[in-house]
């Protein structure tokens, strides 16, 4: 039929992934050598790629997963692989078009600007809280609506919750947050069975609410986030929505 909706499902080679570093991120400049594995890491080697960012731009669909790499495709079955640059700005990238140019940013990485969605991308700097100080999101997800307002979302939390985070940034200077700290979501493990942590979502006190990814859709507005352990299969997508601007208050969940 013609009018048919399809759907696609593309396994895809992953090539030259580098290994994952969590342990020791912190001891590098700027995150860009995971080829230098210090001595004193002695946890196994592993690969890991999450919370990607998909869009489309220029009759092309760009999708970057982790680590600097992007797949392009312009009829969801052939794609065309690319590594961009700074090649290593770890999980979870947000990638979005801004004024004829590109943001980017990253786990814990500052904020990055490029003329092309492949780079090279130009390092910005960290956020700018109100009160000066530098911040670097974890799971970042900006977010650019009708009216130009720029929005930062995130991941936040400690050993007794996690939280979904957002702030206003300075249209004209996005590394400037401009706003207060809002709490968009919060782990409700006792009510939402899809945020508990286990294989079988058995632990009804923790799990994770996290990779927060913001859609605007119809004039509504569509928190989508991953929840709870990506080491369990059991790890799943749900979406909080809203009809507020700016987007803040979300009233509704939905696994």
């Amino acid at each position: 039929m013609k009018d048919k909706l399809l759907t696609y499902c593309n396994p895809l080679s992953i090539p030259n992934i580098p290994r994952g570093k969590d342990e020791w991120y912190t001891v590098e400049d700027k995150m860009f050598s995971h080829e230098n594995k210090p001595n004193f890491i002695k946890t196994p080697d592993y690969r890991s790629i999450s919370d990607p960012t998909v869009f489309y731009y220029d009759n092309k669909w760009y999708m970057y997963p982790s680590y600097g790499m992007a797949w392009v495709s312009e009829d969801f079955v052939n794609w065309q692989h690319y590594r961009t640059e700074p090649y290593c700005p770890k999980y979870s990238p947000s990638i979005i078009p801004w004024k004829g140019k590109f943001l980017m940013t990253s786990w814990f990485c500052p904020l990055y600007e490029a003329d092309t969605p492949l780079g090279p991308f130009r390092e910005l700097g960290s956020f700018i809280l109100p009160d000066n100080t530098e911040y670097l999101p974890c799971d970042p997800g900006i977010f650019i609506d009708d009216d130009e307002r720029i929005y930062l979302y995130a991941f936040d939390g400690n050993n007794e919750t996690t939280l979904i985070i957002g702030y206003e940034l300075d249209r004209d200077n996005p590394r400037k947050i401009i706003s207060d700290r809002h709490v968009i979501l919060q782990l409700d493990a006792k009510n939402h069975w899809w945020e508990r942590n286990g294989l079988h979502k058995q632990d009804d006190t923790f799990g994770w609410v996290e990779g927060p990814h913001l859609l605007k859709y119809n004039g509504r507005y569509y928190m989508i986030y991953a929840s709870s352990n990506t080491c369990d299969s059991s790890y799943c997508l749900a979406v909080y929505y809203s009809d507020d601007t700016p987007p803040y208050g979300l009233y509704m969940s939905k696994k």
